[in-house]
């Protein structure tokens, strides 16, 4: 066995170079290796963050997207109840203004059955008279004939113009639902482009458009209505003065025949 004294200094010098070199290789290994091991731990700190914060995002936006659909369902279910009492509404107006034909339809009736027993009265009266007179009460009677049909055609294009009028106010309506559709959907493509901008503006602004469209549309058909009303109350009048001037004209000419001296 070789003594410790009797190694040269050299190769102990050496030695513990050596060892300094491996001790130093250890450390810096270690270090790289506690180095390398930080990062790996980094990277997935920073992956599973990244991955957390995209589902976050994922999460807000269906969250946004089922609260635009709710809003959507909810606006559309709003536009079909105010076109649903619009058609209600219509549709009575349309009933009212058919009763008023019909209940103009029966007086006309009336007032022609009145005047027809008033005829065969008149015409019993007149074939108890003398046959001289004959030929002039039935020439009085065609003209009454004429009469009658004058105010049958005035009657039937009365009837032709009501018939126009309720057709017109149809092809409007259908205008105006076709228009507040196209208006509908143009507004909510505008709302979607501006929802991410100010969206509680937005359905404001919608919302008072909406009334205001509404109250001038109710203030044009008030108007209308008025208007037919007017117009029907004018020609009940020019029925009436008619009536009259027949009622005149057949007094005057009864009165002429009472006061005619039999020849």
């Amino acid at each position: 066995m070789v003594l410790p004294s009797t190694v040269p200094s050299k190769n102990a010098a050496n030695l513990r170079a050596r060892f300094e070199n491996m001790a130093q290789q250890s450390s810096e290994e270690a270090k790289k290796r506690a180095e390398e091991e930080k990062k790996r731990r980094e990277d997935r700190e920073r992956r599973e963050l990244e991955e957390a914060r995209r589902k976050e995002e994922q999460r807000v936006k269906e969250e946004k997207l089922r609260e635009e659909k709710r809003r959507q369902a909810q606006e559309e279910e709003e536009n079909r109840q105010r076109l649903e009492q619009e058609r209600q509404r219509l549709e009575q107006e349309r009933q009212r203004l058919e009763q008023e034909r019909l209940e103009e339809e029966r007086r006309r009736l009336e007032e022609e059955k009145q005047r027809r027993e008033k005829e065969e009265e008149d015409k019993r009266r007149r074939e108890e008279e003398a046959r001289l007179k004959a030929m002039r009460e039935q020439e009085e009677k065609a003209q009454m004939e004429q009469e009658r049909k004058r105010l049958e055609a005035e009657r039937v294009r009365e009837e032709e113009a009501m018939r126009q009028r309720r057709m017109e106010a149809e092809r409007e309506r259908k205008k105006q639902e076709e228009e507040a559709r196209m208006l509908e959907e143009k507004r909510r493509q505008e709302a979607e482009r501006q929802r991410q901008r100010d969206e509680e503006e937005a359905r404001r602004r919608q919302e008072e458009e909406a009334r205001r469209r509404q109250e001038e549309e109710a203030r044009r058909q008030e108007e209308e209505i008025r208007r037919q009303e007017e117009e029907v109350r004018r020609r009940e009048q020019e029925l009436e003065a008619q009536n009259q001037q027949e009622q005149v004209r057949m007094i005057l000419k009864q009165s002429f025949y009472f006061l005619s001296p039999p020849i």
